[in-house]
């Protein structure tokens, strides 16, 4: 059997390639293994694990250097990346990017029957463990409240 790579870039819109790029960046530089095959499971565990792993990227140092305002009494090392993690991508992307995302987010964190996002995170035991609903949704809403303190 002979593996073929198809180039679809050119299908996907420039707002999506840009979200992509920076995810596969950011993977690369945890060593998590990133790829995408449609909307798969594996993607979701990828996103996770970037979401919970960014300040161990090499931004921890940046808090206190850069970003302090983000160290607070109620500290939480997983969330307040997250928050970073928005806030990088608002320094990085494009403004049509931008809303882009913040639209996804907003639907996806907003008060509704469904949660389609946080609904796919839990479906994977692997970073399911010990983390309900409440959890997956409050990274969601930190990346969004990093994106709206740069945005």
């Amino acid at each position: 059997m002979t593996k073929k790579l198809y180039d679809i870039s050119e299908k996907i819109d420039k707002y999506r390639l840009e979200i992509i790029a920076f995810i596969k960046e950011t993977c690369d530089s945890l060593n998590i293994p990133f790829f995408i095959v449609g909307a798969t499971a594996r993607d979701v565990i990828d996103l996770v694990s970037l979401i919970e792993s960014y300040l161990d990227a090499g931004n921890f140092d940046r808090l206190s250097d850069e970003e302090s305002d983000l160290i607070k009494e109620n500290f939480d090392y997983i969330f307040t990346g997250a928050r970073l993690l928005g806030r990088d991508i608002a320094k990085n992307f494009q403004k049509g990017t931008l809303k882009f995302l913040m639209k996804i987010l907003d639907d996806e964190t907003a008060e509704n029957d469904r949660y389609r996002l946080v609904e796919e995170m839990m479906k994977s035991k692997s970073i399911r463990e010990e983390k309900d609903f409440n959890y997956f949704l409050k990274l969601l809403q930190n990346i969004k409240l990093g994106l709206s303190d740069r945005y």
